[in-house]
């Protein structure tokens, strides 16, 4: 139809007096939203509006882009997504615990490794190996045997 609204490049400054029933009332048309979803958009605060519409810039945008199966269920859940994040305090999703949980670092320097290496060989081989003590080849039948004649 005629008239392309207030969807400005600018968004964010004049974004205050946006008439929010009348851009609810042409989001629902232009998405062919339920009457159930249009009911649940008038109940957010001006803000979330705003933000789950497209007008608070980010992901959303005011028309739903591409085939969009159920567009009702695409809204409910931008709206279900911006509450959370509101929640959470703006959506900037960090919490206190960062990237410096690393607990598994310290265990690993103990290097139990260097111990054990030397403990397998105390006597440096020389075990019982020394075959110069092993009895000689005197087998009977010597010189002074029973059997000299």
């Amino acid at each position: 139809g005629p008239g392309g609204g207030s969807r400005g490049g600018g968004g964010a400054c004049h974004d205050e007096n946006i008439d929010i029933p009348a851009e609810i009332d042409r989001f629902c048309k232009v998405n062919k939203l339920e009457s159930r979803c249009e009911k649940i958009l008038r109940d957010l605060s001006p803000p979330l509006a705003r933000h789950v519409m497209g007008f608070a810039g980010g992901s959303n945008t005011f028309e739903l882009s591409g085939d969009v199966r159920d567009p009702t269920a695409v809204v409910l859940a931008r709206i279900r997504k911006a509450r959370e994040d509101r929640i959470r305090g703006g959506g900037a999703g960090r919490g206190p615990r960062g990237r410096h949980g690393s607990r598994g670092r310290p265990a690993r320097s103990v290097s139990s490794r260097s111990r054990s290496r030397h403990s397998r060989s105390p006597n440096g081989g020389a075990g019982g190996v020394s075959d110069g003590a092993a009895p000689g080849p005197r087998g009977p039948g010597g010189p002074g045997g029973p059997y000299g004649g």
